[in-house]
């Protein structure tokens, strides 16, 4: 019985990390885009100014 209940919690942390990974390549996507779109605003406020100046 120890050893069933050992196997089956290795089982659950292992789920539970592959579940971690997928959420973490996410989020890391998520934060990817958000700057990559930061950067476009940012340049476009750049050029904004230029125009107007």
């Amino acid at each position: 019985m120890k050893e069933a209940t050992a196997i089956n919690v290795r089982k659950h942390v292992e789920e539970f990390k592959k579940e971690m990974t997928q959420e973490v390549r996410g989020m890391v996507n998520e934060v990817n885009r958000l700057h990559r779109e930061r950067q476009v605003v940012e340049n476009q406020i750049v050029d904004l100014f230029t125009f107007y100046s």
